[in-house]
């Protein structure tokens, strides 16, 4: 498995994550969950030399978000939306097959049987 923090991928892909790196920047994060760092960084292998930047790496309702600058170049939004449905099947903590459900009552993930608790069910 490929490492999942951002000076990994930084040192790896330093085109296209170029931007400097805050938590206090509001428009820029990466927050990769451990098992989509290989599908992640298949995706990176694909987007650096097309020259976008990324803007934003995270996980949202289950599934992986995977944001740029703008410049979309011939065939960057077909790689990033391959792989943002590939997550929905991609549990996000250990990379194995997954399905998305309820984490908790209010949080959705995808994750295999193995990392999915007990299905939470609202009271009447």
């Amino acid at each position: 498995m490929k490492p999942n923090d951002f000076e990994s991928f930084r040192a790896a892909f330093p085109g296209l994550f170029a931007r400097e790196y805050s938590k206090r920047e509001p428009f820029f994060g990466f927050d990769l969950p451990p098992g989509w760092s290989d599908l992640v960084w298949e995706l990176c292998e694909k987007l650096e030399p097309l020259g976008v930047q990324a803007a934003q790496v995270k996980e949202k309702f289950g599934g992986l978000r995977f944001y740029t600058n703008g410049l979309l170049a011939p065939g960057v939004l077909d790689h990033i939306q391959a792989a943002e449905k590939l997550s929905f099947k991609t549990c996000q903590d250990c990379g194995a097959p997954g399905t998305t459900g309820n984490k908790t009552k209010w949080l959705f993930a995808t994750l295999c049987p193995a990392h999915m608790p007990p299905q939470t069910r609202e009271e009447p």
